[in-house]
């Protein structure tokens, strides 16, 4: 487990760097308007609890989950019908890291998915459903001997699923406000 944090540390380290120097990416203003950048880096910090879906496994929930989320977006141009067709939703790639409630059970989880974010209402821009799939890694699978009682995940790689409402108001032209 000291692996796993020490190489999060590590991840979480270079990304705020590539944060950092991606600063000058965002595109300039004209006059008093804010562009958008079309390509951007989002850095979400997550926070809630499991829900069990039995009572034979609420054991599971012993404390709140929380971790974070770094997500590449890329804005779409409608070169392509459905682009046009979702009002040129955003495309990317995002990277999830969360603590799993029981650290003796479950330990800690990644996932590395693609994704898409479409805005849902015309009137409100910055409102979307952001959903997407790929893997996830789970640290602590169970296992007859030495992990009986995570009796929900059995292997370590696993299908990830995320949806996801979201609202995003733009402060200035490096920083906007993520719900």
């Amino acid at each position: 487990m000291s692996t796993l944090k020490h190489s999060s540390t590590k991840i979480l380290i270079a990304l705020a760097l590539i944060l950092y120097m991606n600063g000058s990416s965002f595109s300039q203003e004209s006059d008093s308007t804010i562009m958008l950048p079309t390509n951007f880096l989002e850095i979400n910090f997550q926070y809630g609890m499991l829900l069990p879906h039995h009572n034979e496994v609420a054991y599971l929930n012993q404390k709140n989950i929380a971790g974070f989320d770094l997500s590449w977006y890329v804005q779409t141009n409608g070169k392509r019908d459905w682009e046009r067709a979702y009002r040129l939703p955003k495309k990317g790639i995002s990277l999830l890291y969360m603590n799993l409630s029981s650290t003796n059970n479950l330990g800690n989880g990644i996932a590395l998915f693609p994704f898409v974010r479409f805005p849902i209402v015309k009137k409100i821009p910055g409102l979307g459903i952001k959903v997407g799939y790929g893997l996830g890694y789970i640290e602590k699978p169970f296992h007859i001997t030495n992990n009986r009682k995570n009796l929900v995940i059995g292997s370590k790689l696993n299908a990830f699923f995320f949806t996801g409402l979201n609202y995003n108001q733009q402060i200035s032209k490096k920083l906007s406000l993520h719900l």
